[in-house]
C-alpha cells in the first residue's frame, strides 16, 4: 500500500504537471502571431466573396500621394460596405493609421454601443457596433484593415476579415 506522502507527492506533481500544460496551452493561444495577408490573398479572399478589387492612391489634402502607403486596396460589396486595406511602411505608421482609426469609430460611442479591443505580440484589433454602424480596425505588423458599414452587413463582415485573418 502506498503511503500518504507518497500519495500526495504524486498529486501534487499531476496537478503541478496539468497547470504547466494549462499555462504552455494559453500561452501559444496568447501568443501566436497573427500573418500579414498579402495582396494578391486579399484580391483572392475579396474575390471568393463577391467583392469587387480596386487598388487605389492615397493622397494628402494637397494631391499628394502619402509616401507611407505602399499599397491601398478596396473591396466593395454590392451592398455598398468597403474593406480597406494598406500596407504601409512600418510597423510605426501602422500603429498610427491603427489608432487614427480606431479614434474616428471610438467617437460613434454611446451608452448603447458595444466594444471589444484586444492588442497581441504582433497584431491589434478593435471593433465597435453601435444601434446603426459596425466599426472595425485590425493592424498587423505593417497593415491596416479598416472598414465602417451599416450594421445590417455585419455577418457578411465579420465573415470576409475571419477568412481574411483579420478578426
Amino acid at each position: 500500500m502506498i503511503n500518504k506522502k507518497k500519495l500526495i507527492s504524486i498529486i501534487l506533481l499531476i496537478i503541478f504537471l496539468i497547470l504547466i500544460i494549462g499555462g504552455v496551452i494559453i500561452g501559444i493561444i496568447y501568443y501566436t502571431p497573427k500573418e500579414v495577408l498579402t495582396i494578391a490573398e486579399f484580391k483572392k479572399v475579396a474575390k471568393k466573396n463577391s467583392l469587387q478589387v480596386e487598388e487605389t492612391e492615397i493622397k494628402d489634402q494637397n494631391g499628394n500621394p502619402i509616401k507611407e502607403v505602399k499599397n491601398a486596396i478596396n473591396a466593395e460589396s454590392k451592398l455598398g460596405w468597403k474593406i480597406e486595406y494598406y500596407i504601409l511602411e512600418n510597423q510605426e505608421v501602422a500603429k498610427n493609421n491603427y489608432n487614427a482609426n480606431k479614434r474616428i469609430y471610438s467617437s460613434y460611442k454611446n451608452q448603447l454601443s458595444e466594444e471589444k479591443e484586444k492588442s497581441r505580440k504582433n497584431y491589434d484589433v478593435f471593433t465597435l457596433k453601435t444601434q446603426s454602424s459596425y466599426m472595425h480596425v485590425c493592424r498587423v505588423e505593417n497593415t491596416v484593415l479598416a472598414i465602417s458599414a451599416d450594421d445590417e452587413d455585419e455577418k457578411n463582415i465579420e465573415k470576409v476579415i475571419r477568412k481574411l485573418g483579420y478578426n
